[in-house]
């Protein structure tokens, strides 16, 4: 059975953490982030989706410029990442890292489009990069912690094999 309870339990956690201490710090990592990506990486198409939407929807009222761009963006992220770490092994956490590396620098340029197309600003998508670096890095170091975190509370079959079986 796979747990959904605690997935959105740990959804909660995540973005309850990430709110309040980026009232008191200026940078964050991304853990709603993560756990899309993880949920793309270990579950199936639909639990994907169906948590990345929660947590666009959840991310985007907390931000609410961003909650139109939020509610596409994770769940494509969701996919994206199911579908790109199936040329990983999931069990290894660095091809998480490069998947979540990808992920933050998806959703930091189509926030940035969605805002300048939005508010009519003229900032560049280099720009935003060069001021979120802090983030995108943090969120890619957290990864590897959050995925061990995760698989230990998640994950009963860590070792059940992904997509077509290859008989020797």
């Amino acid at each position: 059975m796979k747990n959904y309870i605690k997935i959105y339990m740990f959804l909660a956690l995540f973005l309850s953490l990430q709110v309040f201490f980026m009232s008191k710090v200026s940078f964050f990592p991304d853990l709603a982030l993560i756990l899309v990506v993880y949920t793309g990486i270990f579950y199936g198409l639909t639990d994907t989706l169906v948590l990345g939407a929660a947590a666009g929807l959840l991310r985007g009222l907390l931000s609410q410029e961003t909650l139109p761009v939020d509610l596409v963006i994770f769940p494509m992220v969701g996919s994206i990442s199911l579908y790109v770490g199936r040329l990983f092994n999931r069990n290894n956490p660095l091809g998480g890292v490069f998947i979540s590396f990808v992920s933050m620098l998806f959703v930091v340029v189509f926030q940035t489009l969605w805002l300048s197309r939005s508010y009519g600003s003229d900032i560049g998508i280099l720009t935003v990069l060069l001021a979120d670096w802090k983030v995108i890095i943090l969120t890619v170091i957290t990864f590897p912690f959050i995925y061990f975190l995760l698989n230990s509370f998640l994950r009963e079959d860590s070792y059940r094999p992904v997509g077509r079986r290859i008989y020797y």
